[in-house]
């Protein structure tokens, strides 16, 4: 039986006030959409255990920070929650995940339901299944809120950023990312709001917005695609999202080509953050 969440209303979670010293925010860069938050006392890794060295469009991580990762090292000791966008090899590696939870008693991962059938089949068990993998399962556009080791989180059901083809028995153009189950999280511990969109594009997703569930929000950190900077998506930012910063994510390899990007983002993102080396860390 796996551990699944049942729809709540619209509602953030407020966690209770904390200090200064509690609220302080420290990013590290694994690679792609890979971070290590750490705010205060608070850990959450997202997107980072993947191990898929065949890629070459982005950063993936190295076999040393991927074994501190599996074998909950330093920096990666301590992880109050792990947090799966998508089941996409470039986000996550079911069997790296999987070597954390048996190196790691007091972990919990949460992901949608693609990503627990990658794991089920990659060998967990019923009790890992009930008790320490959440299954967050919801249509299009609707929203659940939980609560982990005092991080409280509320995942978003999103379409995928759009990826067409021309389909050769048909010749008709879809979108090969359709079926994607992709969640975006807004995750709050004290005063610190921070928001990790996977691989959605807020210009493609106007109907959360528009249709209630996604209330306006102030932010300290929202994390997005470095293509995600049309007109639509800042209006979006400008009407439901004030963030302070703004990391832009999915980046090439190339340092000439991500400082390019840089400049460009700069342009329309004042507040722009571009880690352009893996294990880079910045605090906020």
């Amino acid at each position: 039986m796996r551990s699944t969440l049942g729809l709540v209303g619209a509602v953030f979670l407020v966690i209770a006030t904390t200090t200064a010293a509690e609220d302080a925010t420290k990013v590290h860069y694994i690679a792609n959409e890979g971070f290590l938050i750490e705010v205060g006392a608070k850990k959450v890794l997202i997107d980072a255990l993947f191990d898929n060295q065949s890629i070459t469009y982005c950063h993936v991580p190295d076999e040393m920070t991927l074994r501190k990762m599996e074998n909950a090292e330093a920096p990666f000791d301590g992880l109050d929650l792990i947090l799966v966008t998508h089941s996409h090899p470039d986000h996550f590696s079911p069997h790296s995940v999987m070597r954390r939870l048996r190196n790691d008693p007091a972990a919990v991962v949460i992901g949608p339901p693609q990503m627990v059938t990658a794991l089920d089949a990659a060998g967990a068990t019923e009790q890992e299944l009930e008790e320490r993998i959440v299954e967050v399962d919801l249509e299009l556009y609707d929203s659940t809120a939980l609560e982990v080791a005092g991080v409280g989180v509320r995942a978003f059901r999103l379409r995928h950023s759009e990826y067409v083809i021309e389909d050769p028995q048909t010749g008709a153009r879809v979108d090969r990312h359709r079926n994607v189950e992709n969640l975006a999280y807004l995750i709050e511990v004290g005063s610190v709001r921070i928001l990790h969109v996977g691989d959605a594009v807020l210009s493609q997703n106007p109907e959360l917005f528009n249709n209630g569930v996604f209330e306006k929000v102030d932010l300290d950190i929202a994390f997005l695609e470095y293509f995600d900077w049309s007109e639509e998506t800042k209006a979006i930012l400008d009407r439901w999202i004030s963030a302070d910063h703004v990391v832009f994510m999915h980046l090439p390899t190339q340092v000439g080509e991500i400082e390019a990007i840089s400049q460009r983002l700069e342009l329309a993102f004042p507040n722009r953050v571009i880690f352009d080396t893996p294990l880079q860390a910045r605090d906020f």
